[in-house]
């Protein structure tokens, strides 16, 4: 029998605001994802919690999930969309960490892609600068030199900024690492679309300053031509571990 989420339709979360469930959206190893109403005026945010306890090492700093130990320590939240973070304490003293941002009612990237296939070249360009633009603020002095790790189609959201205008945001960035040195070492691909990440981040190399760049030219490639950059057998490919993944694409590129 499939495990109940942690919280259904109308509990209550305090945090810098006010907010109620509206319903569960997805259940992970280590996380669970919610659609919440802030009280005040009805308007849509995202929640994600985190099972500590499943998740893996990799992705945190002692007990702590590295994202939100990194939202504790710099000033990125804003350029991840994320409103608020925190905790909550069971009765028996259990801490399940939290993560609310904004939420983008125009759906995902790979949603679109899969509906409507090939983009115009305007369109393609347009959510990759959105992308990069983000990117390239998480490495300034103010954002700090971090690396996202897990660019792809599904992390890629859309939503319409306060004139109007439709932007593309990122999203899931559980993966995010700064890069102390030249590189960082990323030992966490089970859940990462391994198709968009760059090749050095499967080397003992690590992730580099660039190695979202890599990603952001798989995803402008597929919204163009609808199809990635290099060809390989995707039936088979989907029936492998993350590793002989890794082989399939190190061979095709």
């Amino acid at each position: 029998m499939a495990e109940k989420f942690l919280f259904s339709k109308g509990f209550e979360v305090f945090s810098t605001e006010e907010y109620a469930v509206a319903n569960p959206i997805a259940r992970r190893e280590y996380s669970e994802t919610y659609r919440l109403t802030r009280r005040k005026d009805g308007r849509p945010f995202l929640m994600k919690v985190y099972l500590a306890d499943n998740m893996p090492q990799d992705l945190k700093f002692g007990n702590e999930p590295r994202l939100i130990s990194y939202l504790n320590t710099s000033g990125i939240s804003s350029l991840l969309s994320i409103n608020s973070w925190g905790e909550f304490r069971t009765q028996e003293g259990k801490l399940f960490p939290y993560v609310i941002s904004d939420y983008f009612e125009r759906g995902l990237l790979s949603d679109r892609l899969l509906t409507d296939g090939p983009m115009s070249a305007l369109e393609s360009i347009g959510i990759c600068l959105d992308i990069a633009g983000i990117l390239l603020n998480l490495r300034t002095p103010d954002g700090g030199n971090f690396v996202h790790c897990d660019v792809c189609p599904d992390n890629i959201m859309f939503g319409r900024n306060e004139n109007g205008d439709l932007h593309a945001h990122l999203i899931d960035n559980d993966h995010i690492v700064h890069l102390n040195g030249r590189t960082a070492p990323e030992n966490w691909w089970e859940d990462v679309d391994l198709r968009y990440t760059a090749p050095e981040a499967f080397c003992s190399e690590g992730v580099k300053r660039n190695s979202d760049v890599y990603s952001l030219g798989v995803i402008l490639y597929r919204c163009y031509y609808g199809r990635y950059p290099w060809k390989f057998d995707r039936e088979r490919y989907g029936k492998l571990d993350w590793r002989k993944k890794m082989g399939v694409l190190m061979n095709a590129r």
